[in-house]
């Protein structure tokens, strides 16, 4: 879901760099998703994220099956 807000523009198109702020305005623009159901699964996004900033993450840290962070 998340690859294909970016495929459609509505995250940064090359996936980095993802904040909270972009995914909830993503998720609301594209689905009209409530602020507060988008931030339970951004702050998860966040704890894998690899971009040496915790308020950003990258489309590849939310693709790896079976990470601790998204049971």
């Amino acid at each position: 879901m998340v690859n294909s807000l970016a495929n459609h523009g509505f995250l940064p198109r090359d996936g980095m760099n993802i904040s909270l702020a972009d995914l909830i305005v993503a998720f609301n623009e594209s689905l009209n998703l409530a602020p507060a159901a988008t931030t339970l699964v951004g702050q998860k996004a966040l704890l894998a994220s690899t971009t040496g900033s915790n308020a950003t993450f990258n489309l590849d840290d939310i693709n790896t099956h079976g990470s601790k962070y998204f049971v």
